[in-house]
């Protein structure tokens, strides 16, 4: 409540201030103006993240190699999220197993033909067989990471971005403006859901339209960032209204004191 009357006030000072500027230009400066507490400096100053959100962030190679496995990564004003950890292990299970099982299976025949146990192929043959079928089984296993890292989502301060897009094949994007949002809820499924901490957050758009965030790393804490994005997004839109108001009230007032006094000159009597 305290917050709010001394921005009252301040907001009145200001108006005065852009008045006395539009009769008056040498005379702006002698209007009081309030001095912000702590608490309003905080609430009305951009954070820097989002004042430097222009200014590409440069990583190292092994920042970039971490970057890919982080499900949740705030940079540049904005906040991008993948799916959990949980479900890169099931996507990329059989193609790791694949090469454990190829690695296995080559060492096991190798130390057979060495022990002449088996004489069926040489043991350049076994390695190189084995080395093939498990580069390929590791390709696999590749192909399914960079799959799940090139889903993501994104937390922008004016939209939010739902990303596909599989290696070497569609792209698909899909973004809305925060100002469209009339709802957002959450779920975790299952007991592996509530222990590993991840679920969907649904973002409702209108009647019919829906974003979902599928299987990200707390999507309580999605929601809440959410939420701060859209109410940041509504308080700069009001502040961004109040000054358009202030310029535009202090321009009516500033016209009607310039014709009162033309009027007030013109009735005057001429001086002899």
């Amino acid at each position: 409540k305290l917050a709010l009357e001394r921005q009252t006030v301040t907001d009145i000072h200001a108006i005065e201030g852009k008045i006395r500027q539009k009769i008056e230009p040498s005379q702006a400066a002698t209007v009081p103006m309030t001095v912000n507490t702590p608490a309003q400096d905080q609430q009305f100053t951009v954070p820097p993240n989002q004042e430097m959100k222009n200014i590409p962030e440069k990583l190292s190679i092994w920042q970039s190699l971490l970057a890919r496995f982080q499900t949740r990564r705030e940079a540049n004003g904005m906040i991008t999220y993948r799916k959990h950890v949980y479900v890169l292990f099931r996507m990329t299970l059989v193609p790791a197993a694949c090469v454990l099982g190829t690695l296995f299976f080559t060492i096991l025949l190798y130390g057979w033909r060495i022990n002449e146990q088996i004489s069926l192929l040489t043991p350049e043959l076994i390695l190189l067989g084995g080395l093939a079928l498990c580069g390929l089984a590791l390709i696999w296993w590749l192909y399914r990471f960079i799959d799940w890292s090139n889903d993501v989502y994104r937390l922008t301060p004016e939209k939010i971005i739902d990303s596909e897009r599989r290696p070497l094949g569609d792209e698909i994007t899909k973004s809305a403006p925060l100002e469209n949002i009339i709802g957002l809820d959450y779920e975790r499924h299952g007991f592996l859901g509530v222990v590993l901490n991840f679920g969907n957050v649904s973002i409702n758009i209108g009647t019919e339209n829906k974003f979902t965030f599928y299987g990200i790393h707390n999507p309580a804490r999605a929601q809440r960032d959410i939420f701060n994005f859209m109410n940041e997004r509504r308080r700069k839109k009001l502040q961004s209204d109040t000054l358009q108001e202030q310029e535009r009230i202090s321009n009516y007032l500033a016209a009607y004191h310039r014709q009162a006094e033309d009027m007030r000159q013109a009735k005057k009597p001429p001086q002899i």
